[in-house]
């Protein structure tokens, strides 16, 4: 059986509310910006072309964002459907509506994950994330996958990706050692005894 390729994909560019003439942060229906969607539609033409063919299956966050993306990877797939997988989704929190300033400066001082606003833990994001990671792969055995989900929690799949049996790091150390633009991938490559491959450039 030939081996089964994994994207993990961040959502392209949405839309920020302005408040204040100051953008904010937005919730989980946020659309894509006009630039995002070129910016998703620039991101299939370049899986595309690296793969040879389109994805056979795609999953994606039920957040807005993140399925207007994967729809967009969709469009060109054989199988068009967007499968919505619940635990792919953005962390649950009280952050839309903050401006982004004031929410960048908490998350560079990694207090995100401290703060009462944000209603999950790391370590429960990453159960919810590495469950739903091995349900779609063991769904779909030598195949080409995409997976459209969130900036952190794909930043902590990948940590438990590498890092199966040890504790999840620190919110600043996870930042430090990966991070994926908006519209990019990372490419995993597993074989059939579960090895993953992780591939060392993004795609986007």
């Amino acid at each position: 059986m030939q081996n089964t390729i994994v994207y993990l994909i961040r959502h392209s560019t949405p839309e920020h509310p302005i408040k204040a003439g100051q953008p904010t942060m937005y919730g989980p229906d946020a659309p894509l910006t006009a630039a995002g969607r070129l910016k998703a539609q620039k991101l299939c033409s370049d899986l595309i072309s690296r793969e040879g063919k389109p994805f056979d299956v795609i999953y994606s966050s039920p957040f807005k964002r993140a399925f207007e993306t994967a729809s967009i990877l969709a469009e060109k797939a054989l199988q068009k459907k967007v499968n919505v997988i619940e635990g792919l989704r953005d962390t649950i929190s009280d952050w839309p509506g903050t401006p982004m300033d004031e929410l960048a400066q908490i998350a560079d001082a990694g207090q995100l994950f401290n703060d009462p606003r944000t209603h999950e833990t790391v370590a429960e994001i990453a159960e919810r994330m590495n469950t739903a990671f091995h349900q779609i792969v063991s769904a779909n055995p030598g195949l080409l996958i995409g997976v459209v989900s969130h900036g952190d929690p794909l930043r902590i799949l990948y940590d438990r990706i590498r890092h199966p049996d040890q504790e999840i790091r620190a919110y600043l150390q996870l930042v430090r050692e990966f991070s994926l633009g908006q519209a990019q991938g990372l490419r995993l490559e597993i074989d059939s005894a579960g090895r993953i491959e992780i591939a060392p450039d993004l795609a986007g």
